[in-house]
């Protein structure tokens, strides 16, 4: 897809030797049109200019090291990212770029492995969050769902978690800028933890494929980046302001970003509010309200061979929990309401995340070295019948730190290695009224080494990995102290030819059982079931086969993606007859194996008669089962996902930039496990329109649109109130305002 040509004043290998200035003109490989207004940046640096209205650009490399990357980025461009080394003399560049005609894979730089998407030998999915938003969703795991083998598992609109290939909880790892974030992710009911202010893209890596971020990631990883400073030496300001007709949500985001030659700034603030929302039949579900205060800053500094940014993250946020009852046989009318509420009420998690990281990089000629340290604080509280005596509160304290080289051992040869760990304190609050889980301390130390290397159109990668866990109960009451070794592998390769690729990835995982999945002992409040833990659970391995081919021309792309993986001793939680404190008592097991495997797979068509057009559809499934017998729990259904969009291409002040439709068909769920029931299929449509009014350094946005136009009553299957068959939000109207200074 991508193909994008550098003319040089002389005639030089990709490795341009350049001088202290760089010149450049950016150009449409095939009109020969200048390009104005795209992105030339120096990736070590996170340094961006911008081409001016007739498409120069300039850039002062004498600070910049003496190997380093430029990314040229425009609209509707494919992505052109070169590895260059400084000259003595001044150098004027031509860059054509060719054209996107497809959006199905993102071409867009790998924040884990330094590479395109396109290098990388296991199929990465890369969105920025602005194409997930196309139509805006709710929250951030309504965004994420629509990714291709990605599910949103909630408990209304406020708490929400994702699925991977089957897989949640503590076998989906979240990133944000390199630390990992641990926020009591084991339980059902407690979400991710973050929201999108601040974040540029997402990184889906499938499986246990990623050897550079843990072993444990068995369903896979999340990895979300900030989003780029401003251009150097300019400064920017965004406003946006949103609202849905459903929960009454108002959503308001300030972000003000400020670059200079040396350093870096971003700050952002929001604050988003929701009512219960309605449902297709008029009535509102009793405590899906929320509130959220966010807040991110990111300050950046840079030398010649050296970068270094700091950045810190903070959320707060009241969330309700609904579907929650004492009865032992529920009334699904108590859960519901007539009017729509925004006040806070019982029952009720209160959540307080702080992350902060310190990034260092140090370049040289064939080496760079990488020194990420962070700390993640989580506080989660849960009021069930008082305010003022919280039924959970637990404290998570989370150190990482991460030690990273990469040497460039000749021509397309590199070598990754590193080491990583955490110290993670749990500590509850005596003032709690339930323990449902000890207090502990778990340390975590990993090394590894990963080989990349490229041949022709050959591209392979191998890497090994070693893992200890280290789970040690700080309780008088138990008594616990054990170690979790693991040894895992990953080899793939990937095979371009002309118009198409093909990867294929073998790798293996291991999880080691969580203190709450080993200990517990008491009432999950958000879940309503007394939960018991098994001390002779054993640690989980997986191993995993990944194949994917894709095609492309000029109209036409498709993707598929079929896997299998096998995972040994899979740890499950299931229901017993027993009643502990009114609850029903759930235990948690071991099975011999499971089984997942499945496919993911998309179509995106660009008819060249209709330039504008794009037809988009995707299809996600998954299979589970556990000892060759029964279906795993909580497995989401088949998917298909359609996106019709026409984007015009007016060059007039005031323009109607585009139309979007899209349409979602869930499969039936027929395979269910002892204690789920079956879920029907649904269909679910969404229209949206988008405008924006171009003045001066000014730019302002408008979209509208509807969601769930057709009001259809559906419950997902993967949904926490599908127990009391309480549905998903109906009708939704919204509208977006933005606006952006530069």
């Amino acid at each position: 897809m991508t193909r994008i040509l550098v003319l040089v004043c002389i005639c030089l290998s990709s490795q341009t030797l350049f001088s202290q200035v760089l010149h450049g003109t950016v150009i449409d490989e095939h009109s020969k049109q200048i390009i104005a207004e795209a992105s030339i940046g120096i990736e070590e640096h996170e340094i961006h200019v911008t081409t001016d209205a007739e498409g120069k650009f300039q850039l002062n490399l004498k600070n910049m090291p003496q190997l380093f990357h430029l990314v040229v980025r425009a609209p509707h461009y494919d992505l052109l990212r070169v590895e260059l080394i400084k000259s003595k003399t001044d150098t004027s560049i031509v860059i054509l770029l060719h054209e996107q005609h497809f959006e199905l894979e993102e071409v867009e730089i790998k924040s884990s492995y330094g590479q395109t998407a396109n290098q990388v030998v296991s199929h990465v999915e890369v969105r920025k969050l602005s194409t997930l938003n196309g139509i805006p969703q709710s929250s951030l795991g309504d965004a994420l769902a629509t990714i291709p083998g990605v599910y949103n598992s909630s408990t209304g609109t406020g708490i929400y978690k994702p699925i991977i290939r089957g897989l949640s909880g503590s076998r989906v790892i979240t990133y944000l800028n390199g630390i990992r974030l641990e926020n009591q992710q084991w339980g059902g009911d407690h979400g991710l933890g973050i929201t999108e202010i601040g974040i540029d893209q997402v990184e889906v890596i499938k499986g246990p494929s990623s050897l550079l971020y843990g072993a444990d990631a068995l369903g896979g990883i999340l990895y979300f980046s900030d989003e780029k400073y401003a251009h150097l030496n300019k400064t920017t300001f965004m406003l946006q302001s949103r609202f849905e007709s459903n929960s009454l949500l108002t959503s308001n985001t300030v972000g003000f970003k400020t670059s200079t030659k040396k350093l870096r700034l971003a700050v952002y603030g929001g604050y988003n509010s929701a009512a219960d929302y309605q449902t297709p039949d008029g009535l509102y579900v009793k405590n899906t309200r929320y509130n959220q205060k966010m807040a991110r800053i990111s300050a950046g500094f840079g030398r010649k061979n050296y970068t270094s940014n700091i950045r810190y993250s903070l959320l707060m946020m009241d969330v309700g929990i609904p579907g929650h009852s004492h009865d032992s046989i529920p009334d699904p009318a108590d859960f519901y309401g007539t009017k729509a509420v925004r006040e806070k009420g019982l029952p009720y998690q209160h959540i307080f995340n702080q992350i902060i990281s310190w990034e260092n990089k140090f370049f040289f000629k064939k080496h760079e070295f990488q020194v990420l340290l962070g700390n993640t604080h989580n506080q989660l509280q849960e009021y069930e019948e008082k305010v003022t005596i919280p039924g959970m509160f637990l404290q998570l304290n989370t150190t990482s730190y991460q030690v990273k080289h990469k040497v460039t051992l000749r021509n397309q040869l590199e070598l990754i290695s590193g080491v990583q760990g955490m110290v993670q304190l749990n500590k509850n609050n005596p003032d709690a009224e339930e323990i449902l889980i000890p207090n502990a301390t778990t340390m975590d130390n990993g090394i590894y080494t990963v080989l990349n290397g490229t041949v022709k159109k050959t591209t392979f990668q191998l890497g090994l990995r070693m893992d200890v866990r280290h789970l040690k109960v700080q309780d008088d009451s138990i008594q616990f102290n054990n170690w979790y070794p693991g040894f895992t592998y990953s080899a793939g390769i990937v095979q371009r030819f002309k118009n198409s690729k093909l990867r294929i990835n073998l790798s293996s995982g291991f999880r080691a059982p969580h203190s709450s999945e080993l200990l517990a002992n008491g009432v999950h409040h958000g879940t309503m079931r007394f939960e018991i833990g098994n001390r002779d659970l054993k640690t989980e391995q997986a191993n995993q086969i990944d194949l994917t081919y894709e095609y492309d021309n000029e109209h036409i792309s498709f993707i598929v993606n079929p896997f299998y993986s096998y995972i040994q001793h899979f740890i499950y939680i299931e229901p017993s007859d027993s009643f502990a404190e009114s609850l029903p008592v759930y235990y948690y097991k071991s099975a011999t194996s499971a089984q997942l495997y499945g496919i993911d797979a998309g179509i995106h068509l660009h008819p060249h008669f209709a330039h504008g057009l794009h037809l988009e559809s995707t299809y996600s499934l998954v299979y589970g089962i556990i000892n060759n017998n029964y279906s795993m729990p909580l497995v989401p259904p088949g998917r298909i996902q359609t996106n019709l969009r026409f984007a015009f291409n007016s060059k007039r002040a005031f323009k109607f930039d585009e139309i979007i439709i899209q349409h979602a068909y869930y499969f039936p769920q027929n395979n269910v496990f002892n204690y789920e029931t079956r879920t029907v299929d649904y269909h679910v449509l969404d229209a949206g329109l988008k405008f924006s009014f171009t003045q001066s350094k000014s730019v302002w946005g408008l979209q509208a649109g509807v969601k769930n136009c057709l009001n259809t009553r559906y419950v997902p299957h993967i949904s926490r109130l599908k127990t009391f068959d309480i549905p998903s939000p109906g009708i939704n109207g919204y509208i977006v305002i933005t606006y952006n200074l530069k």
